[in-house]
């Protein structure tokens, strides 16, 4: 699906809202696999665990009442030719999984992903490997777009619908717009990842998301950090 792209020269520049609205839409249109039986895991976890990097993406309920919040119902994982969701709802050994989530070697991106992951970490435990933020690497290379809808105006001239952000990803039966939009998320967060790295502005290092839970405080610690505070009264 990179053929139809075209990489812009000035993806560097602010785009604001009203520019990239004016811009043409794209699409994956490519094949997509929903997952949503148990049966179907293995095929799919052999066929994604080929990939070098995968587009990552996950989608939640969204909550209109204040402190409600949903755990995430849909995962998106795309490859170079196929694109998988995941009706994690539906999913009773969605643990096997973590077979692609926690290797380093399989590069899982996408924007904002330290929020999904830990979503998804109460689902079924696992230790995340491998994940990488490219708006980080947009920000680590002074690029002022960093949402993934900025990013592909920016760097393919390109608008990425939001149609279907807000509608319900707990249903059994998705809609045609949703698997669309879910699977698009997932192959535009693969290509635009691609592109820095062909073009030298991925540092897996300095990009690579740290997600492991900070260690809680000890009482030690927490008894030192009380009489530091009394002493300095």
């Amino acid at each position: 699906m990179s053929s139809q792209l075209t990489l812009q020269s000035s993806y560097s520049e602010k785009l604001d809202k009203e520019a990239i609205n004016h811009l043409p839409v794209a699409r994956w249109d490519g094949p997509i696999e929903l997952i949503r039986d148990d049966a179907d895991l293995p095929a799919a976890i052999e066929r994604l665990s080929q990939e070098r990097v995968l587009g990552f993406d996950t989608e939640t309920r969204p909550s209109f009442r204040k402190g409600t919040a949903y755990d995430p119902t849909l995962m998106q994982l795309g490859g170079e030719k196929v694109v998988y969701l995941f009706q994690l709802g539906m999913l009773e050994q969605k643990a096997l999984l973590t077979e692609l989530l926690t290797r380093e070697d399989l590069l899982k991106v996408g924007v904002g992903l330290g929020q999904d992951v830990r979503q998804l970490q109460p689902l079924f435990k696992f230790e995340p490997g491998g994940f990488v933020d490219v708006s980080e690497t947009a920000r680590h290379n002074q690029i002022a777009n960093r949402g993934l809808r900025s990013l592909a105006a920016a760097f393919y001239g390109i608008r990425i619908s939001k149609r279907a952000q807000c509608s319900n990803w707990a249903v059994d039966t998705l809609q045609s717009y949703q698997v669309t939009y879910a699977a698009t998320d997932a192959w535009i967060s693969r290509e635009l990842f691609i592109a820095m790295e062909e073009m030298a502005l991925v540092d897996l290092q300095r990009d690579r998301v740290d997600l492991t839970p900070p260690k809680p405080k000890t009482r030690r610690y927490a008894h030192h950090r009380r009489a530091k505070k009394v002493s300095n009264a």
